[in-house]
Formats: structure tokens, C-alpha cells, sequence
């Protein structure tokens, strides 16, 4: 697992955002579980855009199609596009073991934290479950971990 908490490396640009892991009190760590179920091809993708888009730019995402605000303070990252797309716009040639045209959908749920910190909530991956329902199931899951972190479990 990249350790997001200690600053995404590797990076030729330097984080501006701190990312944090929420962790529950029973040691579960759920986006680590969503992260650990992508395919390896999905997981180089995912820590790439958290370096070089998330990290960089925070709650700033919902300024652009990579972001939205889902309210009271959780909000939603969206890796949507080509392999092509993503990564030319990031300004890094896609690895040769990528199908440049595949496409990837992606949800990251955060929330901000003090100055500059990302806590990396839960993800799923919409490409595969696309139904409106289960998206919705996701996002209620992910409110209650963000109220179970603000009450300190």
C-alpha cells in the first residue's frame, strides 16, 4: 500500500495537501479495503491521480470536473476518463503496459481536516457498479464514517 499518510513519493511535484488514512476503531482501514480489491492496472492509476491531482489540489477538485461536494463536508473524487486523458493532462506518458484508450471510473470519498489534510475515506469503483442505489448506498456509508471520525471512533 503507497503510504499516503506520509506524502505520495515519486511525485516530480511536491504535495501542497497532506493525505490521511481513516482508520477505524476496530484497525479497519476502508479505503485500504477498496484499494486492495482494484485490479493492479486500476491501483497504479488510483495512486497516480491521488499524487499528482488529489494531493496537490485538496477540496480544489470540486472546482473542476475531478471533484464534487457531496455536503456537510464530505466530497467526492471522480477518476473518469481515458488513460490518455488522464494522464496527458497531468502532463506523464502512459506507461506502455496501458491500453491508452481503456477508461477508468473511480470514487474517492474525503474529507478535509485542518490545514490542507485529506482523509481518504472509502472508494468504489462505478465502472463496475454503475447503479445509481449503490452509489447512493456507498455515499451514506461514507457520511457515517466521516461522522464516526468528527465523534472520535
Amino acid at each position: 500500500m503507497q503510504n499516503f499518510a506520509q506524502g505520495p513519493g515519486g511525485s516530480p511535484h511536491p504535495p501542497e495537501w497532506t493525505l490521511r488514512l481513516y482508520q477505524q476503531r476496530e484497525g479497519q482501514i476502508p479505503f485500504e479495503i477498496f484499494r486492495d480489491s482494484l485490479k493492479p492496472y486500476e491501483t497504479e492509476i488510483l495512486d497516480i491521480c491521488i499524487e499528482e491531482i488529489l494531493a496537490r489540489q485538496g477540496s480544489n477538485v470540486c472546482g473542476t470536473s475531478w471533484g464534487k461536494s457531496l455536503g456537510s463536508g464530505l466530497y467526492e473524487f471522480r477518476i473518469n476518463r481515458s488513460l490518455s486523458a488522464i494522464f496527458t493532462g497531468i502532463g506523464i506518458n502512459v506507461p506502455q503496459h496501458f491500453d491508452p484508450k481503456r477508461p477508468i471510473m473511480l470514487r474517492i470519498f474525503f474529507a478535509v481536516e485542518g490545514l490542507k489534510i485529506v482523509l481518504l475515506l472509502s472508494g468504489y469503483d462505478k465502472g463496475k457498479n454503475p447503479n445509481r442505489k449503490k452509489q447512493q448506498d456507498l455515499i451514506k456509508a461514507a457520511r457515517k464514517l466521516l461522522k464516526q471520525h468528527k465523534q472520535g471512533y
